[in-house]
């Protein structure tokens, strides 16, 4: 439907034909899928029956194995071992395996709505712009890690917890565990420990990576939106390629207002590459089109100039 919609309003398609063309499509395909519904639940039925006949030939083995190990070994006295000898138990491994399985479903959930909302509203521009398809993908490589570390890994190590947590207490496992003596503080030193390690990775990938992908998702972004290139190397000094062999250079723009600050514009001979013009403004208002009151400045040809 969102391509239809894209076409529709670019006249490419009739907007009927745009919006309606993918629920036809659904409905085709719910029809055939109705219709190939015998024919599937008896494959399924195949395949369940292969699987219980595999699981059933796996126990019958490992019966077997049994029987001659017990008949073929002598039996040994276990050393009991005591209660909290080891610094992670059993008990510690089981939380964490769930934690982490609930933290890996959540991080996908939270990821792939970001993803798939962000794409929805990129469609237009990809369309548009001629986007292909390594672009798009560059560009959602660069995003991902910026998208995991604010917001989906917080939250994500949210739910996971209460998902986990609260679990273990409606299945009344909470309950036993204390009256085997062991504190809600110690059930929850093996999340803690996980928390931190994922701070403390949080930490390094802000620090030393994000500042470099962030660049790189802005440009792919630009790209995107069929923006003229700039730079990102200076936060306080924008280089941009615009028309007409013009290159902008401004210190400071506030988007509220429309503010430019020390904006200079370098005018160039393409064939040459050689400035012909300077346009300096200290402050510039951007509505239409850019209204300054600066000064201009007409370089010789060629520029510099020669020096006898």
């Amino acid at each position: 439907m969102a391509f239809g919609w894209s076409f529709a309003k670019q006249g490419k398609l009739d907007p009927t034909v745009g919006l309606w063309t993918a629920n036809a499509v659904f409905a085709v395909a719910g029809i055939l899928m109705l219709a190939a519904m015998p024919r599937v639940r008896a494959r399924l039925q195949l395949a369940v029956e292969w699987i219980e006949n595999l699981a059933r030939r796996a126990r019958v083995t490992v019966k077997r194995r049994r029987r001659r190990s017990r008949r073929t070994s002598d039996k040994a006295l276990l050393k009991p071992r005591a209660p909290g000898s080891r610094l992670l138990q059993i008990l510690d491994g089981y939380v964490i395996r769930d934690w982490l399985f609930y933290l890996g479903v959540m991080v996908l959930a939270f990821t792939g709505v970001y993803v798939i909302f962000d794409f929805f509203q990129l469609l237009g521009d990809i369309i548009r712009n001629h986007a292909s398809a390594a672009v798009v993908l560059n560009y959602y490589r660069f995003l991902i890690p910026q998208v995991l570390f604010f917001p989906v890994l917080p939250l994500s190590v949210l739910v996971a917890t209460l998902v986990s947590f609260g679990l273990l207490t409606r299945t009344n496992q909470i309950t036993a565990i204390k009256a085997a003596g062991i504190s809600l503080y110690r059930i929850a030193v093996p999340v803690f420990i996980a928390a931190a390690v994922l701070s403390a990775g949080m930490f390094v990938l802000e620090d030393g990576y994000l500042p470099a992908l962030n660049q790189r998702q802005d440009a792919y972004r630009n790209q995107i939106k069929g923006r003229p290139a700039q730079t990102y190397l200076r936060p306080d000094r924008q280089w941009i390629f615009g028309q007409s062999s013009r290159i902008y250079n401004y210190r400071f723009f506030d988007p509220d207002r429309n503010v430019f600050a020390n904006l200079s514009v370098f005018e160039f001979d393409p064939a040459k590459f050689q400035m012909t013009r300077r346009v300096y403004a200290g402050r510039a208002f951007w509505e239409d089109h850019i209204q300054a009151t600066a000064w201009r400045r007409t370089c010789p040809s060629p520029w510099p100039p020669s020096k006898n």
